[in-house]
């Protein structure tokens, strides 16, 4: 019962904090927002994203299309509506697997042999010297573009991010009191792990998942706008951005609606982030 009630209070004492910081809590309503607009999509879509309607092309916002239509008279919001679905799939999807493997790996560098440590390092700076853009390509050139690709890719290259983070926490912590004691008690590793350096490693998580939610849909959105992500008709924000592009000395309107998401996905997640950083780590923390 103690336990609940600290953890309710540790809640309730964040979301006080958070409340205090005007960007923390514009971030939080543009990234609930985005997360309602990708669950509930197909209700919020006043149209099929991939219904064609040649006569309705390059059309204006209207309140029948909000955001216009685009060379093939679809209805852009609802492509954009339903490619919020496409972008936060990629994210979440791509974020948790490579923050959970970063996890595991950084601390088993920072607790384990000096052998294994070096090995870890040496994985971890091989694969952050791949350029993104060229690794991207590479891939998707061996087994084609989609999103399963776009993913693997983002896993790929940012799990060194993670990994380095919780080292260097695990290697602070290492040195600890009560992990010496532990150990002196025959703590195993995986208790170690998964008790004691586990809740004091997923705050600087936290933060480097929320910044790195932007830099995975701004890739996806890169890819698919070069032809090498989410395939066409699909309304991925690459693909709107792209049909914008070509046709934007006929109508601006799906180029601007396209960009926008994902500048109030960047903005939002950023925001969120600098706030869970400053709520996070007290040496950061304004006193006030």
């Amino acid at each position: 019962m103690n336990g609940t009630v600290t953890w309710w209070q540790g809640v309730g004492g964040g979301l006080q904090l958070l409340s205090r910081q005007v960007l923390g809590i514009s971030g939080l309503i543009i990234v609930v927002t985005i997360l309602l607009t990708a669950l509930f999509g197909d209700f919020l879509a006043p149209a099929d994203p991939l219904a064609l309607s040649i006569r309705d092309k390059f059309l204006p916002p209207s309140f029948a299309h909000p955001f216009g239509t685009d060379f093939l008279g679809r209805d852009v919001f609802s492509r954009v509506v339903s490619g919020s679905r496409i972008a936060m799939t990629a994210a979440v999807v791509a974020v948790s697997l490579s923050a959970g493997i970063g996890l595991v790996l950084g601390m088993l560098a920072g607790m384990g042999p000096r052998w294994l440590d070096y090995s870890l390092l040496l994985l971890f700076d091989t694969l952050r010297s791949f350029p993104v853009v060229m690794f991207a390509l590479a891939v998707v050139t061996l087994v084609g573009p989609s999103l399963e690709t776009i993913i693997f890719v983002v896993v790929v290259i940012s799990i060194p991010l993670f990994g380095r983070a919780v080292r260097t926490q695990t290697l602070a912590l290492k040195s600890s009191e009560f992990i010496h004691a532990e150990i002196a008690m025959g703590a195993s590793l995986g208790r170690l792990m998964a008790v004691h350096l586990l809740p004091n490693v997923l705050g600087p998580i936290m933060i480097l998942a929320a910044m790195e939610v932007p830099v995975v849909i701004t890739t996806e959105a890169g890819l698919s706008f070069l032809g090498f992500g989410v395939r066409p008709p699909a309304p991925s924000w690459g693909n709107i951005l792209n049909d914008g592009f070509i046709y934007v000395r006929n109508s601006p309107w799906p180029l601007l609606f396209g960009g926008l998401p994902i500048i109030l996905t960047t903005l939002g997640f950023t925001f969120l982030g600098e706030a869970l950083r400053d709520i996070l780590d007290p040496r950061l923390r304004k006193e006030e």
